[in-house]
């Protein structure tokens, strides 16, 4: 999969300057990280959060 593909023209108007656009991509950094951890988590101690 291409950024190109996932942040296209049409969506990045939606961000008035590099500070939100930056804010956005730390916010879904930081989701993306925790999940990846959480799911390391899961296959390490064999569980699943209920």
């Amino acid at each position: 999969m291409k950024a190109g593909d996932l942040l296209d023209d049409e969506f990045l108007k939606q961000f008035k300057d590099g500070n939100e656009l930056s804010n956005f991509l730390a916010k879904i950094q930081k989701r993306g990280i925790g999940k990846i951890l959480e799911d390391e988590l899961d296959a390490e101690l064999d569980y699943t959060k209920l």
